[in-house]
């Protein structure tokens, strides 16, 4: 059996040009797309943040152990926390695990790819017979929004968490006594 040697060509400049046009045609019709990411990604994020609120507020009642959520504008970062009371003085305790990666509840809008370039610009809440706003909110066991400072637990009286990619913007405000979460 003899082996025929095969012709190797190379590509003739038609042929590159061709490839090049629609690679071009490809990248016209992608960068829209990939450009509409900011809403979709304010979104999520604002899904995250309400998420993180209302899975608080649950294990509050499940547990029967205050809970909150810490929004840190300075460090970008969510963290959700419990208080533990089983010392001389109440303890924020910052080890309450995701219900779905079961990993530590704690989000770094500034280092987490899926959430990028969102900022969380604005978490301000305000209790009654606290002095200025707070960038975390708190349950009692029974599930009622307050600020859990150890001593005695104050009402809120408003809540407002702002998250935007410089065009996009999503505002999810926390109603007093329910805890109720609504977007704008």
């Amino acid at each position: 059996m003899s082996v025929v040697p095969v012709r190797l060509r190379g590509k003739s400049l038609a042929e590159l040009l061709l490839v090049v046009t629609l690679l071009g045609a490809l990248a016209l019709v992608v960068m829209p797309s990939l450009t509409a990411l900011g809403p979709e990604r304010v979104e999520l994020a604002a899904v995250e943040v309400a998420g993180a609120i209302r899975f608080a507020q649950s294990e509050a009642r499940r547990s029967g152990a205050e809970h909150g959520v810490l929004l840190n504008t300075a460090t970008q970062r969510l963290r959700v926390y419990r208080i533990d009371d089983s010392g001389p003085s109440p303890v924020v305790v910052f080890d309450v695990y995701h219900p779905l990666d079961k990993q530590l509840y704690d989000v770094s809008f500034a280092t987490d790819a899926r959430y990028q370039p969102v900022r969380l610009d604005e978490a301000t809440f305000v209790y009654q017979g606290v002095a200025g706003s707070q960038q975390d909110i708190g349950f009692l066991a029974s599930g009622e929004p307050r600020y859990l400072d150890g001593i005695t637990p104050r009402l809120l009286v408003s809540g407002t968490v702002t998250l935007s990619d410089g065009n996009h913007q999503q505002q999810l405000n926390v109603a007093p006594i329910t805890g109720r979460i609504t977007r704008q």
